[in-house]
């Protein structure tokens, strides 16, 4: 008994929960589109330490909490503008409930499989939207900006917000004005992914438990 204590008990300290963390949140208050703009929309982080990408997702009006028409989310790395393999682009269907609904705003998909984001840039970008389905833009009629949610140091939110011409698709190519959160747009969900360290770290400690336990199972 003392042993499977020990072992458990170990187990919980050398194996973190990993949450998932949603990198834009909404400021306290759930937000309205402002802006019909119809080109693709990107804001640019970077990664900092290897990341996993989870859920993809989208910004939809306040109070609607399912697309009024199509949108689209997908990553691209920077500066090149290729698509990331594995991250999308993932469809929001019109007038359905595609995903997951997340702070009355976002709308998430659970991406096929992990897609795993290395140190460097990428930018997460969304099109689609128009009259029927603004995005936000806090350039112009003071709505407040997005929170932004780091995971403790594991990206950093850099530069201006990105867009494409009217109508276009994919990769932005032109840089907005800052801040580096300016749209609600496209969104992701991400987890740390653990260094190797981590692991050494947590075999050696449980060795020396199993050690422990079988002194203290001795009669």
């Amino acid at each position: 008994m003392r042993k499977r204590i020990l072992v458990l008990g170990m187990l919980a300290v050398c194996i973190p929960a990993f949450a998932d963390i949603q990198a834009y949140t909404m400021p306290g208050t759930a937000v309205s589109g402002n802006q019909a703009w119809t080109g693709t929309l990107g804001m640019d982080f970077q990664v900092n330490q290897e990341i996993k990408v989870t859920e993809l997702g989208v910004f939809v009006n306040a109070g609607t909490n399912v697309p009024q028409i199509p949108l689209t989310v997908e990553l691209f790395s920077l500066p090149s503008g290729n698509a990331v393999s594995g991250g999308g682009p993932i469809a929001f269907a019109q007038d359905s409930l595609p995903g997951t609904l997340s702070q009355s705003t976002w709308l998430f998909q659970t991406v096929a499989s992990p897609i795993f984001l290395l140190p460097g840039d990428y930018t997460i970008a969304a099109w689609g939207y128009g009259a029927a389905e603004e995005n936000g833009n806090t350039g112009f009629h003071n709505i407040p900006a997005s929170g932004l949610n780091d995971g403790g140091g594991l990206i950093t939110f850099i530069g201006s917000s990105r867009y494409g011409d009217p109508g276009s698709t994919g990769f932005p190519t032109i840089i907005d004005g800052s801040p580096a959160n300016r749209y609600y747009a496209g969104n992701f969900q991400f987890v740390g992914v653990p260094e190797p360290s981590f692991y050494a770290l947590a075999v050696t400690s449980l060795l020396a438990f199993a050690a422990l336990a079988r002194r203290f199972a001795k009669p």
